[in-house]
């Protein structure tokens, strides 16, 4: 009788897992939707965002916004919310990237998804993704040096964030995973923190 009950376990227990994966995820796109819509945000699907899609503003040279940051080679473009918070320019983008060929058991793969959270900031950054742990903060690009003012915040913030990356005129974190809307509104209070600390290196 107990090999019964381990065997339905062992049967049931991905299967229920499966369906709770599925409809957190759906959870958590309904939440940003409605978010969105509360807020005046853009919510959108699809990879196209050119002239006349929805949220197609968001590409708009003049604003300094780029379309896709941190976006990797064949990646397109899942879902995605754009908006303002604090009176900053932000988007949410979540990749897809394709399966690249077939699992060993003659399956198609299914690709991998990655989100991207991103803000304005008013001036050019660097390339470059800062680590922070403990009282330091580390720097991939050498020649990126926060301002002492700015390593003390960021040191002082750890608790918030441990890493983000600065690219063009914006200040991005890639969360594991799609965040829901309470989630969502904490990484952008902190982006929007980072992004009034600018410029965040020495001139």
């Amino acid at each position: 009788m107990t090999e019964w009950i381990i065997a339905i376990v062992a049967v049931a227990l991905p299967v229920v897992l499966a369906i709770w994966w599925i409809l957190a995820g759906a959870a958590k796109k309904r939440g940003l939707a409605t978010l969105a819509k509360e807020r005046g945000w853009d919510f959108f699907s699809g990879a196209r965002l050119g002239h006349g899609a929805s949220g197609g503003r968001h590409e708009q040279p003049a604003r300094g916004r780029a379309p896709a940051p941190l976006r990797r080679v064949g990646e397109s473009i899942d879902q995605a919310v754009v908006g303002t918070h604090r009176g900053k320019p932000f988007g949410v983008y979540r990749y897809h990237q394709p399966g690249s060929g077939f699992r060993q058991d003659g399956t198609h793969e299914s690709g991998s998804l990655r989100t991207v959270v991103h803000v304005e900031v008013g001036a050019e950054m660097p390339d470059c993704t800062l680590l922070i742990s403990g009282s330091e903060v580390d720097c991939s690009n050498p020649g990126f040096v926060p301002r002492p003012e700015v390593r003390d915040w960021l040191t002082g913030n750890a608790g918030r964030c441990r890493e983000f990356h600065t690219s063009g005129r914006t200040v991005a974190v890639v969360p594991k995973s799609l965040p829901s809307g309470k989630q969502l509104l904490r990484i952008l209070d902190y982006l929007a923190d980072v992004a009034d600390q600018a410029p965040l290196d020495r001139v």
